[in-house]
């Protein structure tokens, strides 16, 4: 169970931004069309939070997965 407080943490919003990378690996999968679907909204709503945080997630694979602040 999490702990809920006003502010996303910054490690929170890693992690976050880890899961999203794995969503590319659905890219080539057979998937039905109801599936496809939840799919493409699962991987919205985590990519939203990641957005609505003030963060964007940058994916390599040299150096992992890393979060940038945006410039407000």
């Amino acid at each position: 169970m999490s702990i809920l407080s006003e502010h996303t943490e910054r490690r929170a919003i890693l992690e976050i931004a880890k899961a999203l990378r794995l969503f590319a690996r659905f890219d080539f999968l057979l998937l039905s069309a109801e599936d496809a679907h939840r799919l493409r909204e699962a991987e919205n709503l985590l990519k939203s939070i990641v957005g609505n945080n003030g963060y964007t997630a940058r994916f390599s694979k040299r150096r992992g997965t890393s979060i940038l602040k945006l410039k407000s």
